[in-house]
């Protein structure tokens, strides 16, 4: 058994050795490219996003980063293999290398004749690097179905206008108590436990600012009323992921709540453990979004591990 000691002990001293860490992190990194790289994403999908992607995306003010550089680039030569790279290099700092405002530049130029961005031989396709990158994977998906996407809301937009005539016609528009807004739909608006009137958005906003706050729930806008916001209603406001970042928060003052013994939770994210041995002194989070570990003591970065580390140099 001596090779089996021996193999360990190399485990041990080089750090080769499986990680848990690294399981989720490539777990991770397949499950961004299975949602967004290997399917075509449907108008919901990206209408349940947190952002606008038409304004986000052909915004070329904002950084990116390098491995986002690195997935533009590889995608752009996949899809214009017979582009220079020298002249894909020009647009890509045109553009800052936000990737969908250069894919589609490059979509009016004509390849069927020569050019200053032709080159006869055809680069070779190449694989997509395996890190992960949600943003260029996000960008990349709705690349695909734009067209779709803003047909798809401007039939929305259309068929809403045409239910607004109606409603106006017959007296049924309604009044939010926050904006004043008079020409709402019932399918725009929602009420407070006191069963006051709001529209959807003045709705998202004040819960936005409340949780900006650390608060969980939402009281109505109305003076004097002091009701709130129901969580069922509340989940019919904001976005999957704003409302599933709320439960996590109410979920965790629950927790808090309960005065669990030893209990620690994550500085960064609602991640929570029970660590009854207090010479551990820090805190590893097994949130595969986050994996951060923090000291237990003043909740900063791991600096502990690092001053061990020093410690046995």
């Amino acid at each position: 058994m001596d090779w089996f000691k021996e193999g360990v002990e190399h485990l041990l001293e080089t750090r080769k050795y499986p990680r848990l860490k690294d399981r989720l992190e490539q777990e991770l990194r397949e499950r961004t490219r299975k949602n967004y790289a290997d399917r075509l994403l449907t108008a919901e999908e990206i209408l349940q996003w947190d952002f606008d992607p038409l304004t986000v995306f052909y915004d070329t003010s904002k950084p990116v980063g390098v491995r986002y550089r690195e997935l533009a680039t590889r995608q752009l030569q996949n899809q214009f293999p017979h582009l220079r790279s020298t002249y894909l290099k020009r647009i890509l700092a045109a553009n800052n290398f936000h990737f969908v405002p250069c894919l589609r530049l490059l979509q009016t130029l004509d390849w069927t004749k020569p050019g200053p961005y032709y080159k006869r031989q055809q680069s070779p396709f190449a694989e997509l690097p395996s890190e992960s990158d949600e943003p260029f994977y996000r960008e990349l998906a709705f690349s695909r179905v734009e067209r779709e996407f803003k047909d798809y809301v401007d039939m929305k937009t259309r068929i809403r206008e045409s239910k607004v005539e109606e409603a106006r016609a017959v007296g049924a528009l309604l009044r939010c108590n926050c904006c004043f807004d008079e020409e709402l739909l019932v399918e725009d608006t929602v009420e407070c436990l006191g069963q006051h009137t709001f529209c959807k958005e003045c709705v998202r906003r004040g819960m936005d600012v409340a949780i900006g706050q650390g608060k969980t729930t939402l009281e109505c806008m109305s003076d004097g009323c002091g009701r709130e916001f129901s969580l069922q209603t509340l989940q019919c406001v904001l976005k999957p992921n704003a409302f599933s970042s709320l439960l996590k928060k109410i979920q965790l003052l629950e927790i808090e709540r309960a005065e669990i013994a030893d209990l620690e939770t994550c500085p960064f994210c609602s991640f929570a453990a029970i660590m009854p041995n207090q010479e551990d002194k820090v805190f590893r989070c097994l949130n595969p979004d986050c994996m951060k570990q923090t000291c237990r003591l003043c909740k900063e970065p791991d600096h502990v591990v690092l001053q061990i580390g020093r410690a046995h140099v």
